[in-house]
């Protein structure tokens, strides 16, 4: 395999990657399961947010993944947003 040939493949494997990503997120937002990249922020802030020793439980949650109606109005009357895409 020469250079050229070399240079084809990698294009076409990170089309390939790119296009996996573009697929992942589209079922995200049609099924609000969460994609690997948002676990790995979620996780990675999650354990930020305990190394703080803060006097305060914080749970984090992916808001459209709720299915319980009055948890939602709970957190709609008293919940405090503090990231937002």
């Amino acid at each position: 395999m020469n250079t050229q040939d070399i240079r084809w493949k990698q294009r076409i494997d990170n089309y390939n990657k790119a296009l996996n990503k573009l697929t992942e997120a589209v079922r995200y937002f049609e099924t609000g399961v969460m994609s690997e990249i948002e676990r790995l922020i979620h996780s990675t802030l999650s354990v930020k947010l305990d190394d703080l020793n803060l006097p305060y439980n914080i749970d984090l949650v992916n808001y459209q993944t709720i299915n319980e109606p009055a948890l939602k109005e709970h957190i709609n009357r008293v919940g405090i947003v503090f990231y937002s895409k």
